[in-house]
């Protein structure tokens, strides 16, 4: 009976352990996603291929970073925007912004003035502009940012920005490293 009392507690405790409950630290997620299915790096890299310029697909190496400007929360859409005007002057090689809207400069630039900047940095070459919406009709966020590492021109790993995870995931494509 004694041995029962205990055995209780320590097998609700495995199994807590084992899902991942109660953990401070979010388990791996389908947001942040290694893609291992060759069909589906293709499609995605392919999906991407319309909004970048294929001088991004042919480098060794790329990140880039997907920000919806009327799809993304509020809470995401004015970090995204506060790190890349505190960026602007030090961006890392080979990171880009893709900008995308169904809008034009005129609108974009009133979310970076909503946000207290006076509009959208000259950051040419990095800063990436979608104004017929493409990304949103391929599929290539899900109402907040997203960041996608190519390496060899094709797509490997993909990141959905959410807004408890946005600080974290703002870190990675700036500085390159996360706390968490």
């Amino acid at each position: 009976m004694k041995n029962n009392r205990l055995l209780l507690p320590i097998c609700w405790l495995a199994i807590a352990c084992s899902s991942g409950a109660g953990s401070s630290r979010p388990a791996r997620t389908a947001r942040d996603t290694l893609l291992s299915d060759t069909d589906r790096r293709i499609l995605i890299t392919e999906s991407l291929s319309g909004i970048i310029p294929d001088s991004v697909r042919q480098m060794e190496f790329a990140v880039v970073m997907v920000l919806p400007l009327e799809a993304s929360c509020p809470s995401c859409r004015v970090k995204t925007i506060d790190s890349i005007v505190a960026f602007r002057h030090h961006f890392p090689a080979h990171h880009f912004i893709v900008l995308s809207a169904d809008a034009g400069m005129k609108t974009m630039s009133s979310y970076f003035k909503g946000a207290g900047h006076p509009g959208i940095p000259d950051i040419p070459g990095v800063l990436l502009f979608d104004s017929t919406g493409m990304a949103r009709k391929k599929h290539l966020f899900n109402d907040n940012p997203a960041i996608y590492f190519l390496a060899g021109g094709k797509v490997y790993r993909k990141i959905d920005a959410l807004p408890h995870t946005i600080k974290e995931d703002l870190r990675e494509f700036f500085r390159g490293y996360r706390f968490k």
